[in-house]
């Protein structure tokens, strides 16, 4: 059976309306459709060295000497001999007595918490997270455990969000329950970015004004062992893979710091990325990015944002390409966008209606990554006409892709969307 789709919205329905155009309407598929619509139709589917003084150590000996108080337990926040404490860069990496740990309540997690607290996630965010997330917690207490959220601010400008605000804050499943309908749809765009699509999922933010931000990015909500990306917000919709998990981001910025850093930050450093890579090999987790290239050869498409998408593909069944490349939709959908009257904007309108008969074909062929494709560029450029667009292809296209958690967060991130980054923890509203 054919999957039907209904009439587009007009510019009426939009953001501006033109008295001149009041009686012209484009002949538009969407006018009523909704997520619960796209439910109905579905049945399957770092040159020179100065002269140094002679009683001054060398970078190398101060490395060694800041590595060496890295055999203690917990981060100290006097700073050095002589300095006051604003003026401190990288303090975080010198630890305290292991005496004074006991001071503080927080403790590293077990196989058992993690597993408990995944019960949470899913419930919370739809999806389960992987175990370096947990062996991060970890490391972080071990730098700072009396605040492991921002044990990784004064070196590298990172603070863990996300999922870490339920163990910060210590949300509980019992209280999660008693949430309401709308309440639960709020906390699945905790953190979640204007571009973020429902594959990512941010975990560490850093700037605030560039909107930089880390996360997973999972072509599966079920996806155990996703990959780690990155996003500037306030920039753009590219999203850049990074590596197999957090630790080969986290140690990615460490080098990139490195390459523009003072010999003092440099100390601090150098000494977090060795305690970063014992504490990985102590732990067996990797830092290379095998999973990173596996991946990149399931590509179908690129997208807009770069990242691409994955979708079952076999024997030619699953995907086919879009009739235009995605410099010809850009300059489609800018052409939609800039028109300021409706009579302007339907022939432009016209020409991507084209494409939906397109993917119902598709769809009921089952290549189902072409609607994935067309939902995830819309979305990725980024105005909200065409949200209702947006909504009906991606809903659809992860329903008969299995992928239902991600139909849900796309429709709460549609209706909370927002470009503002000041304000996306809603995890506030439950305090």
């Amino acid at each position: 059976k054919q999957t039907s789709i209904g009439k587009l919205t007009s510019k009426k329905d939009a953001t501006k309306v033109y008295e001149e155009d009041s009686d012209f309407k484009i002949d538009d598929p969407f006018e009523n459709v909704n997520a619960k619509d796209s439910e109905q139709t579905i049945d399957r589917r770092s040159k020179g060295a100065k002269k140094r003084p002679q009683n001054q150590d060398s970078p190398r000996k101060k490395i060694l000497k800041a590595s060496n108080k890295l055999e203690k337990d917990e981060v100290i926040n006097k700073p050095p001999d002589g300095k006051k404490k604003d003026d401190t860069k990288c303090n975080d990496v010198i630890l305290q007595s292991q005496s004074e740990q006991f001071l503080h309540s927080r403790k590293e997690l077990n196989e058992e918490q993690c597993e408990k607290l995944n019960q949470l996630f899913e419930k919370v965010f739809l999806v389960r997270m992987p175990n370096d997330f947990f062996h991060l917690w970890n490391f972080c207490l071990l730098i700072k455990r009396s605040n492991p959220r921002d044990a990784l601010l004064n070196c590298l400008n990172l603070t863990l969000i996300g999922p870490y605000d339920i163990l910060i804050n210590d949300i509980t499943s019992d209280l999660f329950e008693h949430l309401s309908d709308e309440v639960r749809e709020q906390l699945l765009c905790h953190w979640r970015y204007f571009y973020d699509p429902p594959e990512f999922q941010t975990v560490i933010k850093g700037d605030d004004e560039t909107g930089f931000h880390i996360g997973y990015f999972r072509d599966d909500p079920k996806d155990l062992n996703p990959v780690v990306a990155s996003n500037e917000a306030s920039k753009s919709c590219d999203i850049h893979l990074i590596g197999d998990n957090l630790f080969v981001a986290i140690q990615s910025i460490i080098k990139q710091k490195l390459k523009k850093a003072d010999k003092e930050m440099q100390v601090g450093l150098h000494a977090l990325q060795r305690r970063l890579t014992e504490f990985c090999k102590s732990h067996d987790i990797s830092l290379h990015n095998e999973r990173l290239k596996e991946r990149s050869k399931k590509i179908v498409a690129r997208t807009f944002h770069g990242a691409g998408i994955v979708v079952p593909f076999e024997n030619k069944v699953g995907y086919r390409e879009l009739p235009m490349n995605n410099a010809s939709l850009k300059k489609l959908l800018k052409r939609v966008i800039d028109c300021n009257l409706d009579r302007e904007r339907s022939r432009p309108y016209s020409e991507l209606q084209e494409l939906f008969p397109l993917i119902n074909f598709a769809n009921d062929e089952c290549d189902f990554g072409m609607g994935l494709e067309l939902g995830i560029d819309l979305f990725s450029f980024g105005d909200d006409y065409f949200h209702k667009q947006i909504c009906f292809l991606l809903t659809t296209a992860y329903q008969l892709l299995e992928r239902e958690e991600f139909a849900q967060i796309i429709t709460a991130h549609l209706k909370y969307r927002k470009r503002d980054l000041t304000d996306l923890n809603t995890l506030k509203i439950i305090k």
